[in-house]
């Protein structure tokens, strides 16, 4: 077998995969396979089987696989006698960082992260079992939770309000600690947003299918159900509206089938500043799916855990497919964590 693997001279065969998909009850892991000193592309499936306490007492969760390789893609010399085709059945304990953290935080967006997006976003709200997901999570000892979010604090307020986390609305604007009041962290030109809401007025007259959405800090033309066509059109022509009148204090964000414009002076990443200035934690976990996500993965530093929804460009560490898995996660976490 040492010779079969060259194993002397290379111990060691790792897998690097940012970007894990759910298949019914199983999982598709996509990576690179390196191996004799040479990386190739490949995909294999695994289970989850269950959650356990290993010999320490630490719970972990069981995850169980096959893969299928040619040994000479590898470089490998062929041998007829045994052939080339090996199988590779593997069998792993993942002990959450988490769990072996005095102080955590999971950090979480709202919109295309733990729902997913509606033609109205008033009916994007979280079902009964999200909330006892984020309910549990956030009364573990040692687990801080916070979400987020571009949401305006009234809808927050009242679909996540009475839960024990702390709440950021309209991307840094607006702070809600556990079990407090709402509190500003700046002040916004309301004379300006009012002449943009006249614009963007003016494109929904002109575009069926669209709507604005006007939040203390900014305002969001939403193009979702209007002509994918008419929508592409539209955005150019609006985006050249406003990067002629848009001053130092905004910004234009594209969002999924949206354009905000806000302030510059807070964003998710200054959100996760001010939810980590006063307290230090052992390890942050961090998800989210779209380009506002990416202020907050900037700003966290390489052992914090980062997670893109979606496979997008981005500065996460890892991916993960859909809101749905996303729930996944945090109630396994949630298991392994009680």
């Amino acid at each position: 077998e040492s010779d079969f693997f060259y194993t002397e001279k290379f111990p060691l065969i790792e897998f690097y995969s940012k970007n894990l998909k759910k298949n019914d009850d199983e999982f598709i892991a996509y990576g690179l396979l390196n191996m004799m000193g040479k990386r190739n592309q490949l995909s294999f499936n695994f289970k989850h089987s269950g959650i356990t306490k290993n010999k320490k007492g630490i719970k972990v969760a069981i995850f169980e696989g096959e893969l299928e390789i040619d040994r000479t893609d590898f470089g490998m010399d062929p041998v007829t006698s045994v052939g080339n085709i090996v199988k590779i059945n593997f069998y792993c304990e993942l002990i959450e960082k988490l769990k072996l953290s005095n102080n955590k935080l999971i950090i979480l967006d709202y919109d295309g992260t733990l729902v997913t997006f509606k033609d109205k976003p008033e009916l994007a709200i979280p079902d009964e079992n999200l909330i006892d997901i984020l309910d549990n999570l956030s009364n573990i000892k040692g687990l801080d939770v916070a979400i987020v979010s571009g949401r305006d604090k009234l809808f927050l307020e009242n679909n996540l309000g009475e839960l024990n986390l702390s709440i950021i609305a309209e991307h840094g604007h607006f702070l809600k600690k556990k079990r407090k009041n709402w509190t500003s962290l700046g002040n916004i030109d309301k004379v300006f947003l009012n002449e943009i809401n006249a614009i963007f007025q003016s494109f929904c007259d002109r575009t069926p299918g669209t709507f604005t959405e006007r939040k203390e800090s900014g305002l969001v033309w939403h193009f979702r159900k209007t002509d994918p066509e008419l929508a592409s059109e539209r955005v150019v022509e609006i985006e050249t509206v406003l990067n002629s009148l848009l001053t130092d204090q905004f910004q234009i964000l594209n969002l999924d089938k949206a354009i905000e414009v806000t302030s510059r002076k807070f964003d998710k990443g200054s959100a996760v500043n001010e939810l980590t200035k006063k307290k230090k934690y052992d390890h942050i976990v961090c998800i989210g799916d779209d380009i506002t996500d990416e202020n907050m993965f900037k700003m966290l530093n390489k052992n914090s855990t980062t997670i893109k929804v979606g496979i997008k460009n981005t500065n996460a560490n890892f991916y993960i497919d859909s809101p749905k898995s996303v729930i996944n996660l945090l109630n396994d976490i949630s298991t392994c964590l009680k």
